[in-house]
């Protein structure tokens, strides 16, 4: 079993815990925080609890093991994994905001389920966001969870590396996001083109159909039935997208 270790200074995640707990999810004394931990982000589940307590705020850790978890799909317990007890529903009832970090950590594995099988996995998900929003809660979902060994091979990518961008990605003011995004949607919704480069040889330009845009700045969406997952923003986030007249847009 692949158990993290925080590969960033202890002060450092503190310091991570504290901008989303207070920038991007406005935390509050007195709210309930719940959060979702697999053994990889563990430590940074317990940075965010001990955080959240210094807030005033009462948090609560859900922990899942991902060994006990593969252990379940191997024996085909996949339907009783996508179902949710009355006591979680309970727990989310009361939960005024909820971090989620990606879990199981074993990316390339979970891809490669049979999609019926990984579709029991995750049975639950609609009835989740449905008793989220009649709770009213807010979170986010954070790219911590997604350093892993397997991916890390898949993707050619050195996983301390990794983890040390996204934190200093997620850490980005959503304020500052929100200030220089301002001229680009406005740009998007009025503008004929976009050309789009980049350093790897990238050289694209297409057409805007001047629809309107919105800007995504790492703060979730309360209380907007156009955008029901967005109740749990994306961390780190920066970006824009159009919207489809008279759709929703995920």
């Amino acid at each position: 079993m692949f158990m993290a270790e925080l590969n960033v200074p202890e002060a450092t995640a503190a310091k991570l815990a504290q901008s989303i707990l207070k920038k991007n999810l406005q935390v509050k004394a007195g709210e309930t925080v719940t959060v979702e931990a697999w053994p990889h982000t563990l430590p940074w589940a317990v940075a965010l609890a001990r955080e959240a307590r210094r807030m005033k705020a009462l948090p609560v850790i859900l922990y899942e093991d991902e060994a006990a978890y593969w252990d379940a799909v191997d024996h085909g317990e996949e339907k009783v994994l996508g179902s949710v007890a009355a006591h979680e529903w309970a727990a989310l009832g009361k939960t005024d905001v909820y971090i989620h970090m990606w879990g199981p950590g074993d990316r390339v594995r979970l891809n490669a389920l049979p999609p019926g099988k990984a579709g029991k996995l995750f049975g639950f998900n609609d009835k989740w966001y449905e008793a989220a929003r009649k709770s009213g809660l807010r979170g986010a979902r954070l790219e911590l969870g997604r350093p892993y060994p397997t991916l890390e091979k898949a993707y050619g990518a050195d996983r301390s590396t990794w983890t040390r961008q996204i934190v200093e990605a997620t850490m980005v003011d959503p304020s500052e996001l929100a200030r220089r995004a301002a001229p680009i949607v406005q740009a998007l919704e009025t503008g004929k083109r976009l050309r789009i480069t980049h350093p790897n040889g990238t050289d694209l330009t297409v057409g805007l159909a001047k629809r309107p845009a919105r800007a995504f700045v790492g703060r979730p969406a309360v209380n907007d039935p156009k955008r029901p997952f967005d109740i749990l923003c994306n961390l780190p986030r920066g970006g824009c997208q159009g919207c489809r007249r008279g759709a929703s847009g995920r």
